[in-house]
């Protein structure tokens, strides 16, 4: 069901609770980076216009969108957050950790514009939570 949209368009219009965890976990797969085989961007959208058309079943679909977003982008920063500086004192990336402090310096100032702004970034999306784990950017700051 999760990659018929077809099936999930009709699941999610009857509330479907299968459609609507699928609509979760799309998103989760979505900003772990793992390819899909349906852009998830066409269900937002029309999800987006049904909203604006006063359907109220897409109110609950995009509350399970906005929540499996938000999951998927907090296991890439927790994961780069626990991982991301072993990862940056390897041989391959050690010649960057100066420019890696001095990131950290800056974005202290600009952590929550930074994160905002690469979220609203297409191609952005998912850097942002590496980003933002391997700074050790305020997981508040990140979510918010």
């Amino acid at each position: 069901m999760i990659f018929n949209p077809q099936e999930l368009i009709h699941g999610v219009e009857s509330g479907d609770l299968k459609s609507l965890a699928s609509v979760f976990f799309l998103l989760i797969f979505n900003e772990i980076g793992l390819p899909l085989p349906i852009v998830y961007e066409t269900l937002l959208l029309y999800t987006g216009y049904q909203l604006s058309h006063g359907s109220p079943n897409y109110i609950v679909t995009a509350l399970f969108g906005a929540f499996g977003s938000a999951v998927g982008a907090s296991l890439v920063f927790v994961f780069f957050f626990l991982f991301g500086q072993s990862v940056l004192g390897s041989k391959y990336f050690g010649r960057y950790r100066e420019k890696v402090k001095a990131l950290k310096k800056e974005q202290q100032k600009r952590a929550v514009l930074a994160v905002t702004l690469g979220r609203l970034t297409p191609g952005l999306v998912g850097l942002t939570g590496v980003a933002a784990g391997v700074l050790r950017i305020n997981y508040f700051k990140f979510v918010a």
